[in-house]
């Protein structure tokens, strides 16, 4: 039984489907980066694009996006998802 405010359909009881669907789509992933939250920054960047997608302006066929607003928070969560790759940290 999954916690009452999961959505409907949904449930995060750990179980051997669920482990197996996390190593699966952890595979080839080094395990530090796993430990440093590779994969919670990578839904956090691609949250972010979807949301930026959805709100742009469009001219003329391209999308466009303030430059120091697109460097502060999609370059930023890109850079963090870099440092996770390096030997660097990006956990705030």
């Amino acid at each position: 039984m999954g916690h009452p405010s999961n959505e409907p359909g949904k449930t995060y009881d750990v179980d051997d489907r669920r482990r197996a669907a996390a190593l699966a789509a952890c595979d080839g992933l080094p395990t530090e980066w796993l430990e440093r939250g590779f994969i919670s920054e990578l839904y956090k960047t691609a949250a972010l694009i979807s949301l930026c997608d959805y709100i742009a302006e469009r001219k003329d066929g391209d999308v466009r996006h303030p430059a120091g607003w697109w460097q502060e928070h999609i370059r930023g969560h890109i850079d963090a998802l870099n440092a996770i790759a390096s030997s660097g940290d990006a956990r705030h």
